[in-house]
């Protein structure tokens, strides 16, 4: 693992654990047991930064609601625009991988954009809206 980063638990065993500091590196894995050992293998971890992370409330800031948390089906997305642009959506995986993007064309007011996210694992995933007017990242959780 990279400096920054240490294996919380299960050194020496089939699953481990890493707290992942804030350096993309590598995790390199030397497979062993009583017959010998294995060449290794090693896992490129990207650090995906943003420029704030929102609390898990429904509300992450005046102007965007994300709900409901956890959700099982449909994910609704709620911001405030004060004019016509565009605002792309993407949901991310907890490793990074891009599950969902799509860029609409908000108005001015209210704006709405609902979610299908029956077909994804359970787990956390990261809600990004990034437009003229905002850039902010919240977490949900899928159940």
């Amino acid at each position: 693992v990279p400096s920054g980063s240490t294996v919380a638990s299960g050194q020496g065993n089939s699953n481990v654990s890493v707290n992942w500091g804030v350096t993309s590196g590598n995790v390199t894995v030397v497979p062993s047991n009583g017959c010998g050992v294995s060449p290794s293998k090693s896992l490129a971890v990207t650090v995906i930064s943003c420029n704030r992370v929102a609390n898990s409330s429904n509300e992450t800031s005046k102007n965007i609601k994300v709900y409901p948390n956890p959700v099982k089906s449909d994910l609704m997305i709620e911001f405030k625009s004060e004019s016509v642009s565009d605002y792309t959506i993407t949901l991310t995986d907890v490793i990074g991988k891009e599950v969902y993007n799509n860029t609409i064309q908000a108005t001015e007011g209210i704006n709405q954009q609902s979610i299908k996210v029956d077909n994804f694992s359970k787990g956390m995933y990261f809600v990004n809206i990034k437009g003229i007017e905002i850039n902010k990242s919240t977490r949900i959780l899928v159940d």
